[in-house]
């Protein structure tokens, strides 16, 4: 099976991976070192989970990615315009 490559930011952390793999073993070992099995991954993916958009209360992908908090939309904006 050819494999092709999804768009990195789909799957952060893994190496080559086919959307069409079904094969656990392989998806496994793709898998191996990636930051979603990582105790920060973990805890990000158990918040994502029952996440509702607070992030004004929460700021944990900021944090776990090493970003500045931010509240607000417009603080996005000011960010990318710097």
């Amino acid at each position: 099976m050819t494999s092709t490559s999804a768009p990195s930011s789909w799957v952060t952390g893994m190496k080559d991976f086919s959307v069409l793999e079904t094969r656990a073993d392989s998806i496994r070992e793709n898998m191996k070192g990636s930051f979603w099995f990582s105790d920060q991954g973990k805890a990000l993916e158990a918040r994502l989970s029952n996440c509702k958009n607070l992030c004004y209360r929460c700021h944990l992908c900021e944090r776990t990615f090493g970003l500045p908090d931010m509240d607000t939309a417009f603080e996005m904006q000011e960010a990318a315009s710097d």
